[in-house]
């Protein structure tokens, strides 16, 4: 299994401090945590709902106007 941790940082125009994280853990599932300046939360996904997560994530990117999120952070 590889040790391998996802993080991504929150937009700066939030005005807060949050990220993402994502990895494969030993229930062989893809875990996903956010953590916010205050609290956090968690979510197990199973391989079939990852992909359908993917595929919708996707969909949703896809109707962000280019030239929108210029922020490269």
């Amino acid at each position: 299994m590889d040790d391998t941790k996802i993080v991504f940082c929150s937009s700066k125009k939030l005005g807060l401090h949050s990220e993402l994280q994502a990895f494969h853990n030993a229930s062989n599932e893809i875990f996903i945590k956010i953590e916010m300046e205050n609290d956090s939360a968690f979510i197990t996904l199973n391989r079939e709902t990852a992909i359908r997560l993917v595929k919708n994530l996707k969909r949703e990117i896809a109707k962000i106007e280019l030239g929108e999120e210029v922020d490269n952070g």
